[in-house]
């Protein structure tokens, strides 16, 4: 698996070097594919590791969670739009808010959860806590304004910082902090 945490710390960097660099000319046409993108970016390698490992359904909770993600996804990438068939204009910033801010505060609560646990196991766990509650408190403000403005915040400053974090800080951090773990195991068996 420490492939696929270098394949995933590749492409989140690099999605959010596309976002940081063409984040301002982006429209709802465009923020969809890369909202409902990042969701499939998400939840398809997960369905594909608990196939790929035959996990039982009795630890079906990252298949249940990454199936939704799909879905939700395919939702945005399809189903959100601007202008209707018949001409009426509608708001796809506010039903990309909705469906972005309800994903975003249950994948923090998860990632909240799980720095609990790594806090219980003495490792490092604060930060990836203090940046899902950051998450959540701008995905909160989704859900109470939904519209362009929010997307447009969430869009250029929250996401790019959110998957460089996932991508490359949260990895690097746990490589180190084992590497130091298994530096003083060593130690200690040598004295």
């Amino acid at each position: 698996m420490k492939i696929w945490k270098i394949i995933k710390g590749i492409l989140y960097t690099a999605m959010a070097v596309v976002i940081i660099v063409f984040a301002k000319q982006l429209w709802v046409e465009e923020i969809k594919y890369l909202v409902g993108g990042l969701m499939l970016i998400y939840g398809i390698p997960e369905v594909i590791i608990f196939i790929v490992k035959r996990k039982s359904f009795k630890d079906h909770t990252n298949f249940f969670w990454a199936t939704i993600e799909i879905i939700l996804g395919i939702i945005v990438i399809f189903f959100v739009k601007d202008v209707n068939e018949d001409g009426t204009i509608v708001s796809g910033y506010s039903i990309i808010c909705v469906i972005w801010a309800i994903w975003s505060i249950l994948r923090e609560a998860l990632e909240i959860e799980e720095g609990v646990r790594e806090i219980l196991h003495h490792k490092p766990g604060v930060l990836s806590i203090i940046e899902s509650l950051v998450v959540i408190y701008f995905s909160i403000g989704l859900l109470r304004e939904p519209g362009e403005h929010h997307v447009l915040i969430h869009c250029y400053y929250i996401l790019p910082i959110e998957l460089i974090s996932s991508g490359i800080l949260w990895p690097l951090l746990e490589y180190l902090f084992e590497k130091k773990i298994h530096k003083n195991l060593i130690n200690e068996h040598h004295e």
